[in-house]
């Protein structure tokens, strides 16, 4: 019986929200509760934490959640915001949606917004969506496009010259300091470097 309330509640706060436009997002406010914590979890690192591509490129961020060991942790919950500014610009245009489950896949909410979770083991980034794009050159490393276990990714792009500012956030890292990184991409015009 207690199954079929919980159900019932379930299916009328589904019903009432059947004339929302937006998918509820939970904010970085919301998920940074002492609950979410895992006390082997000390930092996030984000790479490149700065690059410089011209305008209509692709660059590929990578972020790594690590341990007290100083060890990738996989599985790990991270959210990604691009930080908009006046002047900013820049899209998320495509996430890590790798995982065993559902409900460890990554999702991008929209183009300033995504939730990916850093990978259960090691696998390579071939080649992006149809334009077969090359992974090492997005990350300007040769052999830098192996996506290794406790990592997870995104790409970006901006069709105009500026900067794309973003913020990465693993909730469950208890230290607020340690828990986001940050990087910049400067998108130049045609010419220039």
């Amino acid at each position: 019986m207690k199954e079929l309330a919980v159900f019932a509640l379930g299916l009328i706060g589904l019903l009432s929200c059947a004339g929302c436009r937006e998918p509820i997002v939970r904010t970085y406010a919301y998920s940074h509760s002492i609950q979410n914590y895992d006390p082997n979890l000390v930092s996030i690192q984000i790479e490149p934490a700065e690059a410089s591509l011209p305008a209509g490129g692709e660059q590929t961020l990578v972020a790594t959640v690590l341990d007290k060991e100083g060890k990738p942790s996989p599985g790990q919950r991270v959210e990604w915001l691009v930080c908009r500014s006046p002047n900013g610009v820049g899209e998320i245009i495509s996430v890590d949606e790798s995982g065993l489950f559902l409900a460890d896949r990554g999702a991008k909410f929209d183009n300033t917004n995504a939730i990916t979770y850093t990978n259960q083991f090691d696998h390579s980034l071939k080649k992006a969506r149809e334009g077969g794009v090359d992974f090492d050159t997005l990350l300007d490393k040769p052999g830098s496009h192996e996506i290794k276990k406790g990592q997870t990714w995104i790409t970006i792009s901006a069709a105009a010259a500026g900067e794309t500012h973003i913020m990465v956030y693993a909730p469950g890292i208890g230290n607020q300091t340690k828990s986001k990184a940050f990087a910049v991409v400067r998108w130049t015009r045609a010419g220039e470097q």
